[in-house]
């Protein structure tokens, strides 16, 4: 699924959202204009086609998506990352499941139309990240950082 940026958004897709944040602090704001793109590009849009989701609809749908983060996370400092590592796409996750199982590397690269190198990366990639969220990064002190 492809998600839609503002920027590709008419004014009239717009103006429901901006309606129904209006007051919002402006990080509730740009959480309630992120998960409307969102839900613009996905299965909403399924719903919206069939007349059961206006675009005011889902455009109080992402306010109230925006006031619920608010309500959980409010008052926290938290940092959302971006890129693959958080949002790694279907394909990495095939990869990595199949070779998790034991499927060999060649085996894979065929069956996701890739080369062998293509799937060593993304398995390097996967254990990079993996072994860093469950060792963590070991501080050392000023002259003694880690090499990977």
């Amino acid at each position: 699924m492809k998600i839609l940026e503002l920027t590709d958004l008419s004014p009239e897709q717009i103006e429901p959202l901006e309606s129904a944040v209006a007051g919002f602090p402006e990080t509730w704001q740009e959480l309630a204009r992120s998960h409307y793109c969102v839900l613009l590009s996905a299965q909403a849009e399924q719903l919206r086609a069939m007349r059961q989701l206006t675009l005011d609809g889902l455009a109080r749908l992402a306010a109230d998506l925006a006031r619920g983060l608010g309500q959980h996370l409010g008052g926290d400092g938290y940092y959302i990352p971006k890129g693959w590592k958080f949002t790694a796409d279907e394909k990495s996750l095939r990869v990595v499941h199949a070779w998790r199982s034991g499927r060999p590397i060649k085996a894979i690269a065929r069956d996701e139309d890739v080369t062998p190198r293509h799937v060593q990366q993304i398995i390097e990639a996967w254990r990079n990240e993996h072994f860093e969220r469950v060792q963590g990064k070991l501080d050392l002190g000023p002259g003694h950082e880690v090499k990977k």
